[in-house]
């Protein structure tokens, strides 16, 4: 596939909730008393991580036979972080104080829930 040359690394990045701390359990019940139950949303991060290798998996043979697509089949690795493990990769201690008084977040604290 030309895709697959032009890009022989593909990184994704990802964010979405999970629901299974205390934020979570209150909004799932938030929801339902509403009546509109989340019904696709994951409790963990490695539940993430699972549902993202499923779809890569099955998009490896797009029913064409051709199974080098996608690119990375040969040598798929995920992982799964909370947004505190995710800003501690990606970026030093100054700098997300630097980030911070730019951009503040509201609920910093529920990086950490």
């Amino acid at each position: 596939a030309p895709s697959a040359r032009a890009f022989p690394t593909v990184r994704i990045l990802m964010y979405e909730m999970t629901l299974g701390g205390p934020f979570g359990e209150q909004m799932m019940t938030n929801l339902r008393l509403r009546g509109c139950p989340p019904v696709g949303a994951a409790n963990s991060a490695s539940a993430l991580a699972e549902r993202l290798r499923r779809c890569v998996n099955e998009a490896g043979d797009g029913g064409d036979g051709d199974d080098s697509w996608p690119p990375w089949s040969s040598s798929r690795s995920f992982d799964a972080v909370d947004m505190a493990s995710a800003i501690s990769r990606a970026m030093d201690a100054e700098d997300w104080r630097r980030v911070r008084t730019i951009e503040p977040l509201d609920e910093v604290e529920e990086f950490n829930l």
